[in-house]
């Protein structure tokens, strides 16, 4: 059975993220290499992916299509600030900058920026109790309040994997 996993904020290629982020890697080529370990370790070739932005800041269409075939699974790209304007054909199933979703019982929004209010967040049951409506996003490189039911699926939060929605809610 396939599943569905998030992530944001890979920044392949991107030499300043290791300082930037702190991220703790002592080479670019370190830290892509890991990065798509990583993804195909818990990523299945019929998974499905959703990357909420900033995959990698190459305007290179060969090595971004490189970095594509490297990765497991159905890649769905949210646009994010540093994501070019125009992706290489052949990478992403479906390129966006916003989304809609289901997965489980749960609507998921997806948006590389965190918002605070999103259609269905303020939805509640006949009892009172929140509607299940998520938002997830990318961008802070920093955890969000999940008591607005808002998580930061970026790498920076989850040890450098994607995440499945049952993991983002579970906080590991």
């Amino acid at each position: 059975m396939s599943k569905k996993y998030y992530t944001a904020d890979l920044h392949l290629n991107h030499f300043n993220v290791l300082r930037y982020c702190s991220r703790p890697f002592q080479t670019i080529e370190e830290h892509d290499r890991v990065l798509i370990e990583n993804w195909n370790n818990k990523v299945g070739k019929n998974d499905t992916i959703y990357i909420l932005g900033d995959f990698t800041l190459s305007t290179n269409n060969q090595t971004i299509i490189n970095y594509c075939n490297q990765l497991n699974g159905h890649k769905i790209l949210i646009k994010g600030n540093h994501d070019k304007n125009h992706m290489p054909e052949g990478c992403f199933e479906e390129i966006t900058w916003y989304k809609e979703i289901h997965d489980f019982d749960y609507k998921v929004v997806l948006f590389h920026y965190a918002i605070e209010n999103w259609q269905g967040s303020f939805f509640k049951d006949g009892q009172g109790a929140r509607k299940k409506t998520v938002h997830l996003h990318g961008h802070s490189h920093s955890l969000s309040a999940s008591k607005l039911n808002r998580y930061d699926v970026g790498v920076d939060n989850w040890f450098y994997y994607p995440v499945t929605l049952k993991e983002i809610l579970n906080g590991h």
